[in-house]
């Protein structure tokens, strides 16, 4: 129960890919007022919110299965794009560097920009600055740097060469 007195389905999934669907049964979902999907992350070990909708909304996302007598929504409508809302907390620090700007949150969550356009995900773009700067991608155990690792990396890496560099880069967010 939500603290407005909503019924809320909550349906996880670890599957990373677009190929699978999330299954509602058709007769219990009467009593359901919103309905929350969220995604296990296990390369970034974070928790994505794939649908945060009410049931009006996310019936006309659903298919029916007439044998088994379910309802799903494929993941492939929920897939993440550019033009999903972004997380609204202010900017902790960032740096850019050739057009992108990479941004890391007050709650850790790292952004990447190209020219002003999210990149959804972040990572692949972390990963083409961090090999151009000459950044690893593995922690000191041998395992790959997370996004937001890997993004603090960059971010501190990019701060350094402009001071070094003799430019002033971008004070962080909450003072200089």
């Amino acid at each position: 129960m939500s603290a407005v007195n909503e019924r809320i389905s909550v349906k996880t999934t670890a599957q990373s890919g677009l190929d699978g669907f999330i299954s509602f049964n058709a007769r219990t979902l009467d009593q359901v007022d919103r309905v929350f999907v969220l995604r296990i992350n296990t390369d970034e070990m974070q928790i994505e919110t794939l649908l945060d909708k009410p049931i009006g909304e996310v019936r006309q996302l659903m298919n029916e299965d007439r044998a088994s007598g379910r309802l799903t929504i494929p993941l492939r409508r929920l897939a993440p794009n550019r033009s999903a809302p972004r997380e609204t907390s202010p900017p902790a620090t960032e740096a850019t560097l050739d057009g992108v700007l990479v941004r890391e949150l007050e709650s850790g969550t790292i952004e990447a920009l190209r020219d002003g356009e999210p990149q959804v995900p972040a990572k692949p773009v972390l990963r083409e600055l961090a090999v151009r700067l000459n950044v690893g991608l593995l922690n000191a155990r041998g395992n790959p740097l997370n996004t937001r690792q890997l993004g603090t990396l960059i971010i501190r890496t990019i701060r350094e060469l402009d001071t070094q560099d003799g430019r002033v880069p971008l004070p962080a967010a909450d003072g200089p």
